[in-house]
């Protein structure tokens, strides 16, 4: 792994760990065993440059992922079933969920700029995208698949920040179990 990777794998980690302003950039270099050089090399911006790109590589992992979900199920619902059983199982697993939210990693976003706030904007854009995408295929009007895709996108959120701060999978459990009746298509 590169020098520059490790920055964004450990940072990514530590920032879901921690939050983003309980991490220090002294934190970072002394984790991946660099030096203050390498990593002003890396994010001559400094930390911010590195939360963003830990965001972009975010990004990119959890689009894969629900395009991979969508494309292994036969139906819309079975898909979003299966997002949810993986979710599920990584808290059950780990104890929290890494890569699905957005909002874990940077939870004190009235310190971020608004850089950051936009990319995490971004991101919950190309999310409703795929999943809108995903409904139309299916039949559904363009408006509807991106009402429907905005209101999905915010009960996977919800749950996620629901289980983290109450420890425990039964929110997301219960929302599993409700969300057929939302996505009938």
């Amino acid at each position: 792994m590169d020098t520059k990777s490790l920055y964004v794998t450990e940072a990514t980690r530590l920032f879901y760990e921690k939050g983003y302003v309980s991490v220090g950039i002294s934190e970072i270099i002394a984790i991946t065993n660099t030096s203050k050089g390498s990593f002003y090399h890396h994010f001559p911006k400094g930390k911010e440059e590195l939360l963003i790109t830990c965001l972009e590589k975010v990004q990119l992992d959890v689009i894969k992922d629900i395009e991979e979900h969508f494309f292994k199920q036969q139906s819309f619902k079975d898909a979003i079933d299966s997002i949810f059983t993986k979710l599920i199982q990584m808290f059950e697993e780990k104890g929290q969920i890494v890569g699905y939210t957005f909002t874990s990693m940077v939870s004190e976003i009235s310190v971020v700029s608004d850089e950051v706030r936009e990319k995490c904007g971004i991101l919950y854009t190309r999310i409703e995208e795929v999943i809108s995408n995903q409904l139309q295929i299916r039949g559904m009007s363009v408006e509807d698949a991106q009402q429907k895709a905005l209101l999905l996108t915010s009960i996977i959120e919800g749950s996620i920040l629901l289980t983290i701060m109450k420890k425990s999978s039964e929110p997301m459990r219960s929302i599993a179990k409700q969300i057929g009746q939302y996505i009938e298509i």
